[in-house]
């Protein structure tokens, strides 16, 4: 059976790069192994039309995965023209987002079936339905509208053994045009190594989508893809994308001694970096990883308050956060944090002492964020719950939701403008950080932004890049500039990187 897989499009930030669609490559090269003929239709990357791809390809089945909820417009477009072209062709969703609004795609009539959670299995199924050798309520893990055009739900699918999966193939898409360019690895690509966390975060999907259940691949099939990546696409540098890297000590120890085995064995460095969790990684873990080619660690730090840290669940204190910086900073890593401004509920007080807390640690790099409350989320329930947020009643309004929480609306207890200048005030610090020890040569720094707008020009056009560039441009011009008192009551000086002595942390349990 010939299956089309969908990856809508979506609009990319100056600060984003589109990655390859992970969950799409499993899926297809699952399908693949069972014997079915696929192909995926990468919609940021290839410029054929629907039309002509349908006609190319001539599929029995559409699958369409739906991760985020800016591709909601483009999935609508796909799946509205090939009902109009090919009204014969079953479509399949599913996906991270559509997992959380299967009932909202099937009543619009945009696809025959929803998915929900991990897809290989469930789709495997699905096939056989399709062939008339199944019924749809046998199918685990699936919506579907009955007879009357309600919406029916089967028994949730127990986890799959990732082992049972096969190696990703590669071959299935142009991982060339997913290079994502650092000077120390101009042509890095993604790796995966584990799923799902134990923890419960509450702004994150973790808890419903992975029911925090932190799960391995088999680390030979791990390092059989980068060894693919690296000889046979010209890699030479890798981010894990796993929501927890490293939890597994065992696991870390393994993957520190096969990076570096693969670089004597290939005869090139190859350089990674890794997203994790505050208080899991230790000096000596830090170490290995050095050793073994790491250059960077991502940290979700999301607030520098201990009131707010324990409301959304993070479990560790601020002490924590300054024994993994500096721990970073001892081995030579660069530490990377991730601040979330706007919390339900946060006060000015408890934003400053997140502000105060980044310039304190002073790390290597952060990213600043606004907060959106996701569907499928604990702040999400609540904030429905208590009638702040009204779930959209259209599939299309989800996405203009979300911007409307980014620009028109926010739930802490301080103003849209004072969130918005705090946010830009550490995004143009984030675009032209300056420092001697956060980039090693400034020819590579310029030839990174070179590569950056080369990058976007060539997946978003040239005059939808330019926009970009002129709303970026006034947005951080205006919000630091225009609203000096605001500054002021933040302390938002470029001149208070490195400075300890802030009197809102004395009582904390920092030094």
């Amino acid at each position: 059976m010939r299956i089309l897989f969908i990856y809508p499009k979506m609009k990319l930030s100056l600060t984003t790069s589109n990655m390859p669609p992970t969950a799409v490559l499993s899926l297809a090269s699952f399908m693949k192994r069972e014997g079915h003929e696929v192909r995926i239709y990468e919609r940021t990357i290839d410029s054929k039309s629907i039309l002509q791809t349908l006609k190319e390809f001539e599929p029995d089945v559409v699958v369409c995965t739906l991760m985020f909820l800016q591709q909601i417009p483009d999935m609508q477009t796909c799946c509205q023209k090939i009902r109009a072209l090919y009204p014969d062709v079953p479509i399949l969703c599913g996906g991270l987002t559509a997992s959380f609004m299967p009932e909202s795609i099937l009543l619009e009539g945009l696809a025959d079936y929803v998915g929900i959670g991990e897809g290989e299995y469930t789709l495997l199924e699905l096939i056989e339905v399709v062939n008339g050798l199944r019924e749809p309520a046998s199918v685990q893990s699936l919506v579907y509208l009955d007879l009357n055009g309600q919406p029916v739900h089967t028994a949730q699918r127990p986890f799959a053994d990732l082992s049972d999966f096969p190696d990703t193939d590669f071959s299935l898409l142009p991982m060339g045009k997913y290079f994502v360019y650092y000077p120390v690895a101009p042509h890095t690509l993604t790796a995966i190594a584990s799923k799902g966390c134990p923890y419960k975060c509450t702004f994150c999907f973790n808890a419903a989508y992975h029911h925090c259940q932190y799960r391995s691949r088999t680390r030979e099939s791990v390092m059989r893809e980068i060894e693919t990546l690296v000889s046979e696409y010209g890699a030479d540098g890798f981010v894990f994308i796993d929501e927890l890297w490293g939890f597994d000590k065992n696991e870390l120890r393994g993957y520190c001694k096969d990076i570096a085995a693969l670089s004597m064995k290939l005869k090139k460095p190859i350089r990674w970096f890794c997203e994790t969790r505050i208080g899991v990684l230790t000096l000596d873990d830090m170490k290995h990883m050095v050793d073994a080619g790491c250059w960077g660690i991502i940290y979700g730090l999301e607030s520098g308050s201990p009131e707010i840290l324990e409301r959304i669940k993070k479990g560790y204190p601020l002490s924590k956060i300054e024994t993994d910086v500096n721990n970073c900073k001892v081995v030579g890593l660069e530490s990377w944090l991730n601040i979330i401004f706007g919390f339900p509920g946060e006060t000015s007080a408890q934003i400053k002492q997140t502000v105060h807390t980044i310039f304190r640690l002073n790390p290597t790099i952060y990213g600043s964020g606004l907060f959106c409350a996701l569907p499928g989320t604990a702040e999400y329930n609540d904030l429905v719950l208590s009638g702040k947020l009204h779930p959209p009643k259209s599939l299309a309004d989800w996405p203009k939701q979300t911007t409307r929480q980014f620009f028109e609306r926010n739930y802490s207890a301080i103003s849209d403008r004072e969130l918005k200048v705090i946010h830009y005030f550490f995004f143009l610090r984030l675009l032209f950080q300056n420092r001697k020890d956060q980039r090693t040569d400034r020819l590579q720094f310029i030839k990174l932004g070179l590569w950056r707008v080369i990058d976007s020009i060539g997946q978003k056009g040239f005059f939808e890049f330019l926009g970009t560039v002129v709303r970026t441009f006034l947005y951080v011009v205006w919000y630091n500039f225009a609203f000096p008192k605001i500054r002021k009551k933040y302390d938002l000086y470029g001149r208070n990187f490195g400075r300890k002595d802030w009197d809102d942390l004395k009582h904390l349990d920092i030094e």
